[in-house]
């Protein structure tokens, strides 16, 4: 009887015991931190640090941790590898890229995987500026006009496939017409058009170019054309 009174017990206190066992959650083994914006510009320039932190538990033979990213680069390549320092932690620079877009950045130690989403936003430019490929042409003239812009940023680049609108006007009002039209911007920060005189009316006309700038106003730039 006793025997029984003790193997009793015995399995109570082992079930008691599975009852207490916690497996430790991967968010408390291992967090990876963003410690810059979650809209970072694809610029070809911004950057942003990336942190993971460490449990004390966890293996401590463990030297590396390895970031991939979906978007932008660590050091020039979309691999990097970290050596983990005294106090448990390790750090990877990204830098953007120059395509908008969603981005995940993944960090993994061992078994142990832990990724973060941020978010490539469109760089907007802060100037514009508008060129002809001539100024004076003749009214009869099927030539066409090349209209080239440049958009730049004062940090950066523009990101690319940003909509330029041009727009074609004559300046007397008997010819009250606009002819617009658009073309996104390269990799190059460049947009161009290719336009005609559809008006067939001698006279100054007036080019347009505007497109959405960096603080969220309109940047414009114009030039005039003269048709003789």
């Amino acid at each position: 009887m006793l025997r029984s009174h003790l193997l009793l017990a015995l399995a109570v206190l082992l079930v008691a015991c599975e009852d207490e066992l916690v497996v430790p959650d991967i968010d408390t083994l291992m967090k990876l931190e963003n410690l810059g914006s979650e809209d970072l510009p694809s610029d070809g320039i911004s950057t942003t640090t990336f942190r993971v932190v460490l449990d004390a538990a966890t293996d401590t033979s463990i030297k590396e941790v390895e970031f991939t990213t979906t978007r932008g680069t660590f050091s020039g390549s979309t691999t990097y590898l970290a050596n983990i320092r005294s106090d448990r932690t390790a750090e990877a620079l990204l830098t953007a890229g120059r395509e908008p877009g969603a981005c995940t950045v993944t960090a993994k130690v061992a078994t142990l995987t832990v990724a973060h989403n941020l978010a490539f936003v469109y760089a907007k430019p802060d100037l514009l500026q508008l060129d002809l490929s001539m100024y004076v042409t003749d009214t009869t003239s099927s030539a066409a006009i090349t209209v080239t812009t440049l958009a730049t940023r004062m940090i950066g680049q523009p990101s690319a496939g940003q909509t330029v609108w041009f727009s074609f006007a004559p300046d007397t009002a008997s010819t009250g017409l606009v002819l617009p039209a658009a073309a996104s911007i390269g990799s190059n920060g460049q947009a161009t058009a290719t336009l005609t005189n559809p008006f067939m009316h001698a006279g100054l006309y007036t080019i347009s170019a505007r497109m959405l700038g960096g603080s969220g106003d309109t940047l414009l730039s114009q030039r005039t054309l003269l048709f003789q």
